[in-house]
């Protein structure tokens, strides 16, 4: 304690404890201590260090201080025999004190059981030594000898105890506002934390709270407001929108974000006036409003949920951007420099925009980012954006498009396609064995049969997660070429998947695991994939994500798999059994039009530049034989 500032939380704590709450709890909350002997430890020197204070300052009753005085819920603790005097003062750390200190102090927060005639003056000497201590306490933290303000710009070693400080320094955060600005976004950011789980991050959170009120909380942007502007966009139409009450939420500012001009600028603004009437409102797409632009589109072109998920989370994005940076500007007015403004934006998020909070759209807590994006996803975003604006030139809803100029100036973040075949996110054939052997090993159920199928048939099929997710044994039919399953990829194409004897015999495994007995006999209308409890049922996307990734997770960390190996293979997901189908098959020697046609690549140079590492052994492999014998 000796290096730490006595701050307006160490007071709270102390009249807390005042008020009767237990040591431990008043330590948990302002003080970010979680065991029992180090509560104790810190609540001693904290009250001989503001005795002592108290005392210099010419303060009566400072022998009060640190004392549990008011009954505040003890009625059932105290049925317990309380501890002896020797115990009192052993546990206290009053040696020095003399006898009649002791004594004193020892009744005040263990009096004798009062007489019935006497209860009401014992409460009344009670709360009037309450009172003395919280007026103490209150004249110390004014008077400001004692007591320091906590500043922002403090050092974390300043205010939390010498082994979390280390800690915390550490993992980075050097001072209060380093450590604030990190907690504020939520989700686990006490990862990189020696020692600290979700327990302690918790307390550390209230303990910064009570240091620096108000440092924790969120800046509302007003996100939650203006997204309503945004959902539920398909059943609300453009004509029936209605102005709302003068009364409209505010932006409220935020750091690094760019201030309206005029309060009216920094409004709310309704659906109403994104109308564009500054081009054609006949346009071919008959779309009037920015947020109907969005979901027309959305509706359109997407192959997909998860596709068409991707594409109103990034129009979502730009049009809260418009919003709040650009003043509520409209599509129509966007502009390049609009494009760039917007391009700078995703490589540095700013802090109010990112939030780790679990909440949806519309829902407080809410915000567009969970983190900064990696320049895979900056340059995902603008291809999305700019597929858009394409899209919107020929509904006619926009003059023309301004990503097209953004392409052409700068360098992409995006990584080279050249390099994209040693990046390919595959899953090695030793790997895939050791994961199918971890799946075998486990007790049988039915939620490994799930987990067993969808490894196998996914990496011997190449399905989208999507398609997979989306098919009936309706769809699966025998043609003198073979059994092959009809589907519908992106674009809304369907084609014909071949479903090779590993595929069909797994499946027909998975069908019986849920008394669908084959492929055979099982009713046409059966999903492919089901939910664990009805075998009729499909699942949703983010049950295969969420249970597939698990499953291949524990797989890997279990396995005897090389650091480097592990280390590459996190993350993997049903996606990767995907790139593994193909990578497998060129590797295998298979055409790459043949491996286009069965995943449903639109063009064969993307089947190419994707799978290309595939046969690099097999070629490294020709090309050493043959210059062997040229150096022989």
């Amino acid at each position: 304690m000796n290096r730490v500032r006595i701050g307006p939380h160490h007071l709270a704590y102390l009249r807390a404890v005042a008020d009767g709450l237990e040591v431990l709890a008043c330590a948990r909350t302002y003080l970010g201590i979680d065991g029992a002997r180090e509560a104790q430890i810190a609540h001693n020197e904290l009250s001989a260090q503001l005795r002592l204070a108290a005392k210099q300052a010419g303060e009566r009753h400072h022998r009060l201080i640190g004392i549990r005085i008011r009954e505040k819920d003890r009625q059932a603790t105290t049925q317990a025999k309380p501890p002896t005097l020797a115990e009192f003062i052993e546990a206290r750390d009053l040696d020095g004190w003399s006898e009649a200190e002791q004594l004193e102090l020892y009744e005040a927060e263990y009096p004798p059981a009062p007489h019935a005639s006497n209860a009401q003056a014992t409460l009344q000497r009670r709360e009037r030594s309450r009172q003395r201590v919280v007026d103490m306490l209150r004249r110390l933290e004014v008077d400001g000898r004692t007591t320091a303000q906590p500043r922002p710009t403090d050092e974390v070693d300043a205010w939390f105890a010498d082994h979390l400080a280390r800690r915390l320094v550490r993992a980075g955060y050097v001072n209060l506002q380093q450590l604030a600005d990190r907690v504020r976004q939520g989700g686990q950011w006490y990862s990189g934390i020696t020692a600290v789980g979700r327990t302690k991050a918790a307390q550390i959170a209230q303990q910064l709270e009570a240091i620096l009120p108000g440092s924790t909380r969120r800046r509302s942007l007003g996100f939650a407001a203006q997204t309503l502007v945004l959902v539920n966009l398909q059943t609300s139409h453009p004509d029936a929108v209605q102005e709302p009450p003068e009364s409209r939420p505010q932006i409220q500012p935020g750091s690094q974000l760019s201030q309206p001009k005029t309060p009216s600028e920094g409004a709310l603004l309704p659906p109403s006036s994104h109308v564009n009437t500054a081009w054609r409102k006949d346009n071919i797409g008959a779309i009037r409003t920015d947020p109907q632009a969005l979901t027309s589109w959305a509706e359109t072109c997407a192959g997909s949920p998860a596709t068409r998920k991707s594409y109103l989370r990034e129009g979502r994005r730009l049009l809260l951007w418009l919003q709040i940076e650009r003043a509520g500007r409209r599509l129509v007015d966007f502009k390049l420099d609009d494009a760039q403004a917007y391009k700078t934006f995703l490589a540095y998020v700013p802090d109010g925009w990112i939030s780790r909070t679990k909440a949806s759209p519309g829902q407080d807590g809410w915000t567009p980012f969970k983190g900064q994006l990696s320049a895979a996803s900056q340059q995902q975003a603008m291809t999305i954006l700019a597929s858009w604006f394409d899209w919107l030139c020929n509904a006619e809803y926009l003059r023309a498009n301004p990503w097209k100029l953004v392409k052409k100036t700068g360098q992409s973040t995006a990584p080279a396609k050249d390099s994209r075949a040693l990046d390919t996110k595959a899953i090695s054939l030793k790997a895939m064995g050791a994961i199918g052997a971890f799946i075998e090993r486990q007790a049988p159920s039915p939620a490994r049969a799930r987990a067993r199928f969808v490894v196998a048939f996914l990496s011997t099929t190449g399905l989208r997660s999507a398609e997979l997710l989306a098919a009936k044994i309706s769809d699966i039919r025998v043609e003198p070429e073979g059994v092959f399953l009809r589907v519908v990829g992106k674009g809304k194409k369907a084609r014909d998947v071949l479903l090779v004897d590993a595929a069909l015999n797994v499946l027909d495994d998975y069908l019986a695991s849920r008394g669908l007995e084959s492929l055979d006999v099982a009713p046409r209308n059966a999903p492919v994939l089901a939910s664990l409890p009805d075998p009729m049922k499909p699942v949703s996307y983010q049950t295969l994500y969420k249970t597939t990734r698990t499953w291949l997770a524990r797989a890997i960390a279990s396995s005897a798999l090389s650091a480097a190996e592990q280390s590459r293979l996190q993350g993997a997901s049903a996606h990767w059994l995907r790139h593994t189908f193909g990578t497998t098959s060129v590797a295998l020697g298979t055409p790459y039009d043949v491996v286009q046609q069965q995943l449903g690549h639109s063009r064969i140079d993307t089947t190419m530049s994707i799978y290309s590492r595939a046969p690099l052994q097999r070629r490294a492999a020709e090309l050493q034989r043959a210059w062997a014998k040229v150096t022989q």
